[in-house]
């Protein structure tokens, strides 16, 4: 990575609207017959570019652009698509002069995009993703979610939920015991793995439900839990079982097909074309490892400078992936493991990173966000929010949109 001279702007305070729509806990006036006005909510974020925020006044919203030659796109779950690959072909984000489009007064958990509507987690909302304004707020859901063509199926302590995409109305329900991971959606089919974190002597292990009615397809019931989101191609599913075992089970009916020992519990796995990207643990702590789908094996390894607590983004010809003690993000050969480069983040790369074409983006545990050029590893812009940024960044039509500490950022 090149060094270069990164000037740090002064905070400055950015203002955006949300508009009225049972937000708990937002900036929300209601007039005596329940109808709802608007007033603005403010925060800052300190950006080490030469950015330039649009002038506001105290009190009224800020004016919001369209990113410019942005395409519609999506990051529907969490790192984009079903495989947890971290990215979209035709996602664009910012590259330079980032400035704050809104803010949310929710989520923790980080944020999907479809449809034009922003979904952040841990508090399940439904947020119009060109200017902040709240389309709904369910006040419910502890996972980041999956959203389908007209539902959102998020996971709460009382199990798996499947939502009106647009509005405050509960489908359907499976009640689930324990602690659930973030949904994963695939070919109508939803996969979820559940963990003993909040009591015991329940059935753990990974769930497939029927997208449409919440009827269950099947249920591979693990001697361990799982607390990472299984990834899933329509044929496979894998999990990282917190004893370090990766799990390969069969789509249509959860049988087993194959198991590897050695991988990170705390990485959930990638899953791209006919091969699996996942973070190592025990012997092979501190690597990057390619399995082939089918049956495991390994097709290669890559030492890193650190452990791994981050999902990696696989584009066509690369994989990226941060590490926490090396304070790095490194660019590996998805065909044969070798490096193209090593960026320095100033904290643990704690956020699955995100990916375009262009850039990569990675949240750390000092509070940054990082984006970083895709050839070369140049940093381009850093964002300081002020708060452990560990949730996984999203980007989604010409904006690149983070969650930390109870707040959602679209950033432009």
């Amino acid at each position: 990575m090149s060094d270069g001279t990164r000037g740090r702007t002064t905070r400055r305070r950015l203002v955006a609207a949300l508009a009225a729509g049972g937000l708990a806990g937002c900036l929300r006036l209601e007039s005596s017959d329940g109808t709802a006005t608007t007033t603005a909510a403010s925060s800052a974020a300190t950006t080490r570019a030469s950015a330039t925020e649009p002038a506001t006044d105290s009190g009224t919203a800020a004016e919001t652009t369209t990113a410019v030659d942005a395409p519609e796109s999506d990051w529907p779950q969490f790192q984009a698509d079903a495989g947890n690959r971290g990215y979209v072909p035709d996602a664009v984000g910012p590259t330079a002069d980032p400035t704050l489009a809104w803010e949310y007064d929710g989520g923790d958990a980080g944020v999907v995009v479809a449809n034009g509507v922003a979904y952040p987690g841990d508090r399940l909302a439904g947020v119009f993703a060109d200017d902040g304004r709240a389309l709904f707020d369910a006040t419910a859901g502890l996972t980041l979610p999956a959203v389908g063509d007209d539902a959102v199926y998020v996971g709460d302590r009382g199990g798996l939920v499947a939502m009106a995409a647009t509005e405050r109305e509960e489908r359907w329900r499976a009640d689930l015991q324990g602690a659930i991971t973030a949904p994963t959606l695939a070919d109508g089919v939803v996969y979820a793995g559940t963990d003993d974190e909040y009591d015991d002597g329940f059935a753990v292990g990974v769930h497939a439900f029927d997208a449409s009615d919440g009827s269950r397809r099947w249920l591979t019931e693990t001697d361990v839990g799982v607390e990472r989101a299984v990834a899933c191609d329509g044929d496979r599913v894998l999990a990282a079982l917190v004893d370090r075992t990766l799990l390969a089970l069969d789509a249509a009916d959860g049988s087993e097909r194959w198991r590897f020992d050695g991988v990170s519990r705390f990485s959930a796995p990638t899953l791209v074309d006919d091969t699996v990207y996942v973070a190592g643990d025990g012997d092979r702590e501190g690597e990057l490892l390619a399995l082939d789908a089918s049956d495991g094996r390994v097709r290669w390894s890559f030492a890193l400078g650190g452990d791994v607590h981050v999902s990696p983004a696989v584009t066509e010809d690369r994989v990226y992936v941060g590490t926490t003690e090396d304070r790095a993000l490194y660019a590996v050969d998805r065909a044969d493991g070798t490096r193209w480069w090593r960026a320095g983040v100033d904290g643990w790369a704690v956020g699955s990173p995100a990916a375009t074409a262009d850039a990569v983006y990675v949240g750390t545990r000092d509070g940054t966000v990082h984006a970083l050029d895709a050839a070369d590893g140049a940093e381009r812009f850093a964002i300081d929010l002020g708060s452990e940024t560990v949730a996984p960044p999203a980007v989604a039509s010409g904006r690149l949109l983070v969650s930390t500490d109870g707040t959602t950022y679209a950033f432009e």
